[in-house]
């Protein structure tokens, strides 16, 4: 069973006010992949749920100019599934419960013709309340002050947009900027695995015909040649890390017609 009940209010025509509640479901099974005998595929691991609560407020402001959203929820994992990488045996086990809460807020906003402002910004509170005291005995242990996997404490994101006409089409204008506060990519928190805050710059430019059939753009990502993990994994029996960084600065075109 996986249910899930809403409730709105219209508080006004600007104004709408939200509760949830639901509840997810995430399969449990086998360890299929043995290395020290078949008593690991006999291993099975329980189903995931969770119970997830969330209120929030959908608006818009100054004759629809501004658009403000906000939610707040709650999160609550039973049976969290996380995969365990303790050499020479990779396997997912039920690690415990978990709870997960934040406030996650957007704002759209039009300052003047054709210049636009958008934004968004998110904290996260995710941390284990209950660990299976098998997983505290391996080496090094899984303890209930470990951080959660790829559960950053901030996010933040912001953009300008500009557009204008000229005799033979529109052109476009646009810069991104996105922050991402430290966050772990294993179970163990391995600080050669820690990805640290960092921040990513984009750029594009574009110019649409009058007739909205030929666009011709350039677009540069990741400005500020960033170096940052997007995922990783180590191995305390073998001694190892490793990890997978991201794309370098990368600038590109594009064309397109329609037809």
């Amino acid at each position: 069973m996986t249910p899930k009940l809403g409730l709105e209010l219209q508080a006004s025509d600007s104004a709408m006010l939200y509760a949830s509640y639901a509840k997810g479901f995430k399969s449990g099974g086998f360890n299929a992949r043995p290395l020290t005998g078949i008593a690991e595929v006999q291993t099975p691991y329980d189903p995931e749920t969770v119970d997830s609560y969330e209120v929030g407020a959908k608006t818009d402001w100054f004759d629809r100019r501004v658009t403000a959203n906000l939610a707040v929820f709650h999160n609550e994992y039973d049976d969290m599934q996380l995969t365990i990488n303790a050499t020479p045996q990779n396997f997912v086990r039920n690690a415990g419960a978990a709870e997960i809460k934040g406030a996650e807020l957007e704002l759209v906003a039009r300052l003047a013709a054709g210049f636009d402002l958008n934004f968004s910004a998110g904290y996260l509170d995710a941390k284990y309340t209950d660990i299976d005291a098998q997983l505290t005995t391996l080496n090094p242990p899984l303890t209930v002050d470990k951080k959660l996997v790829k559960a950053p404490d901030w996010t933040l994101s912001t953009g300008l947009q500009y557009s204008f006409d000229i005799a033979p089409g529109t052109i476009t204008l646009r810069g991104d900027w996105a922050y991402k506060s430290k966050v772990y990519h294993d179970v163990f928190n391995d600080e050669r695995l820690a990805q640290e805050a960092f921040d990513l710059f984009n750029a594009y430019v574009s110019f649409l015909t009058s007739d909205g059939r030929w666009e011709g753009a350039v677009f540069g990502t990741n400005l500020s040649d960033e170096r940052y993990r997007v995922s990783g994994n180590s191995s305390s029996g073998f001694g190892l890390a490793e990890s997978t960084f991201s794309a370098p600065r990368e600038w590109g075109a594009t064309i397109r017609y329609r037809f």
